[in-house]
């Protein structure tokens, strides 16, 4: 297990210990190699050369299976893109935005790995580009949802058999980010745009 990079997630994490560590062995072996004379005569010279040859290999290695291994794992976290907006927690009722926490580890990890010149798939790229769009989604989605339960707060007991329809009619425009819009969805900006005007009105 080695040592990790502070803050850095856990493929970058590893990637770039490799490469550092990689760099680190091969300032040294440059100026070593320059010696041409020593090379071919020292039987020491040759020893070091097959260890860091052997070294070398294994860091490669080591980069190589890790970045294959994530590159594998990007359609099962890009997989939480078809998930609905929003879920009910099964217990208290409240409705919560249901965005995978997945994506964002995967967007952390792709932008990272490019700034270090690290070949990103371009599976991992496409969500990469819309980082911007999940952020400003995620955001207004919650605030739609805070708006929601503080218009409801309002309504009295007494009075809320009176307001039933009306509440219907606001869980009917909240209804379909539960189930049929998904993170992938074109329609989203309308949609927030009825719950919006559905809590203006009940208001």
């Amino acid at each position: 297990q080695p040592p990790m990079l502070r803050n850095a997630p856990p493929v970058t994490g590893n990637i770039l210990w490799a490469k550092q560590l990689l760099r680190r062995i091969e300032e040294p072996m440059k100026r070593f190699k320059a010696h041409t004379s020593l090379m071919q005569t020292s039987k020491e010279a040759r020893k070091i050369i097959r260890l860091y040859n052997k070294v070398a290999r294994a860091l490669v290695e080591f980069e190589t299976l890790w970045h294959n291994a994530w590159a594998r794992s990007i359609e099962a976290a890009r997989s939480g893109l078809q998930a609905t907006l929003i879920i009910r927690h099964p217990t208290t009722g409240r409705l919560f935005v249901n965005f995978d926490r997945e994506i964002l580890q995967l967007i952390r990890e792709t932008k990272l790995l490019q700034r270090s010149n690290v070949d990103i798939p371009d599976n991992a790229r496409m969500v990469l580009v819309q980082e911007d769009k999940f952020k400003s989604y995620f955001n207004q989605l919650s605030f739609a949802l805070r708006e929601y339960e503080r218009v409801v707060d309002l309504v009295n007991p007494a009075v809320r058999p009176l307001l039933t329809p009306h509440l219907n009619d606001l869980d009917a425009k909240i209804m379909p980010g539960m189930v049929l819009l998904t993170w992938q969805s074109m329609n989203i900006d309308s949609y927030l745009q009825r719950i919006h005007a559905g809590l203006s009105r009940f208001e």
